[in-house]
């Protein structure tokens, strides 16, 4: 048994049947943490965490996995020289195996190691467990709504099956994408599938097959695959880690429109969220993004 790290798993069997894995030793309160110079944890009590980082010797390793809840990543050396960490792939990821939680431990017991992730550097192969994506699920999303849009515009790019209050917002988004552009000319036509450019009256039949398969709830399972890894709760994930990736960029741009887009695909069960829905969540959030 490996003495010299250790762990606790206060809410499932997932990271102690890891560590068991692993050869590493799993206590039974996290007071017994405190001699250990690396240890991992998995708990909701958040006062007994900042104790463990209050009572650790300086220079001890300190990692925390939400093993699918919601935690920001802070980084950090504590004033008393604990260094205090949080792992973005949680535990309950079935691909997150005892290799992972070994190699963690190496890597982080290597001299300067520590330091340099608490400095913000991750070097390889440690970067995938502690560097968050800044807007990973926004430009997913964006991506999508892309797709979604194009869908619902004629060979010209203007709207095409689109109520008529919606209108206006799915031109404006048409314009943002550059679609009537794209359209009209030869630059980047050949990137565009066939049914998107044709002009005959076979052209709008086509366009709608692909409107049925954008409007399928699979339409969005890029999306959800990596949102719902992030843990269960619909609006912890939403009012958190994606508003969080939000907030990084910057604009003043409203966040209802694609917060509620986010929450759709989440919730979806067979309903289309409208092409009028979708572009007014993809303007803000390509303007956010720095274009289309």
């Amino acid at each position: 048994m490996n003495t010299s790290s250790a762990g606790f798993d206060q809410a499932s069997d997932r990271l102690k049947q890891l560590l068991e894995d692993a050869n590493i030793n799993v206590v039974s309160c996290m007071a017994d943490l405190q001699k250990a110079p690396i240890a991992i944890v998995h708990t909701q009590d958040e006062e007994a965490w900042e104790s463990l980082l209050k009572n650790s010797p300086k220079g001890s390793i300190r990692l925390r996995s939400s093993g699918g809840g919601i935690l920001q990543p802070r980084h950090r050396v504590g004033e008393n020289g604990v260094y205090e960490f949080y792992l973005q792939i949680q535990h309950d990821n079935p691909h997150f195996t005892c290799r992972d939680i070994l190699l963690i431990f190496t890597e982080l017991k290597k001299r300067g190691m520590a330091k340099a992730v608490a400095e913000g550097n991750c070097p390889c192969p440690l970067s995938k467990y502690f560097v968050k994506q800044a807007t990973h699920n926004l430009s997913v999303l964006l991506i999508l709504c892309q797709g979604f849009i194009a869908v619902h515009a004629n060979a010209r790019g203007e709207p095409e099956d689109v109520p008529r209050a919606d209108w206006t917002d799915v031109k404006m988004a048409l314009t943002k994408m550059r679609w009537p552009e794209l359209c009209s000319s030869g630059t980047g036509r050949e990137l565009l599938v066939e049914e998107l450019l044709d002009k005959s009256a076979n052209g709008s039949i086509r366009r709608a097959n692909l409107r049925k398969m954008a409007c399928d709830p699979q339409f969005w399972t890029p999306l959800l695959e990596g949102m719902r890894s992030l843990g269960s709760n619909c609006d912890k994930v939403i009012h958190t880690i994606c508003r969080e990736e939000w907030d990084t960029l910057t604009g003043n741009e409203d966040w209802g429109p694609v917060r509620e887009l986010l929450r759709f695909a989440w919730d979806s069960a067979g309903a289309n969220p409208g092409p009028g829905n979708v572009a007014r969540a993809f303007v803000p959030l390509a303007n956010r993004l720095g274009g289309a």
